[in-house]
């Protein structure tokens, strides 16, 4: 029976051979037109990329060199786009003046031990710029304490003077004899 339908019916599979056909051509031309597309994309990139060109160039032996354009005037130079290292150097003479200056001056004399430090290093708040030697400080610091010690012995003799000043009786009773009046002067033991 499909042997009938075929025989029966040409028309209709010539038209099927005609669509294959067609649908076969478009195919082929959508292909190169897309082949095409990409090889354009391609060359738009390299061409306006100029890295992308540089290494093209490189593998490549027919493409031209870039024209560089260089315009000179007396204060700039313009040339294409590219990565360089810029550098820029500044000379000159004068007179270099602080900001702050300290004078630091020392409020005791004696020979130095340590100065741990020299022109131009940089200096903190509270830093120890110099030792100084301090034995004679240190003779004077004891010979003012022991003076210290013997004022105070003395200054406890005077207090138990002071708290003698006024006699008391040991004991209750009548006095039998005075012996002393008012403006007379007292020896101890007396």
């Amino acid at each position: 029976m499909s042997d009938k339908n075929k025989t029966e019916n040409p028309e209709s599979n010539t038209t099927t051979a005609k669509k294959k056909r067609k649908k076969g051509k478009s195919g082929k031309i959508i292909k190169w037109v897309i082949i095409l597309l990409v090889i354009a994309a391609g060359i738009i990139f390299v061409w306006k990329n100029d890295a992308a060109y540089s290494f093209v160039q490189k593998h490549v032996s027919f493409l031209p060199e870039r024209n560089t354009v260089t315009v000179q005037n007396s204060n700039y130079t313009v040339s294409p786009v590219q990565r360089r290292t810029i550098s820029v150097t500044l000379t000159g003479t004068g007179t270099l003046q602080p900001i702050d200056s300290y004078t630091i001056t020392s409020k005791v004399s004696g020979e130095i031990l340590s100065a741990d430090f020299e022109e131009m290093d940089i200096v903190e708040e509270d830093q120890v710029l110099y030792v100084i030697d301090s034995s004679d400080i240190q003779k004077n610091i004891r010979d003012y304490a022991d003076s210290v010690e013997d004022a105070q012995e003395k200054l406890d003799d005077l207090m138990e003077d002071y708290d003698d000043l006024k006699l008391y009786s040991d004991y209750g009773g009548v006095f039998d004899a005075v012996y002393v009046e008012e403006g007379d002067n007292i020896q101890k033991g007396s």
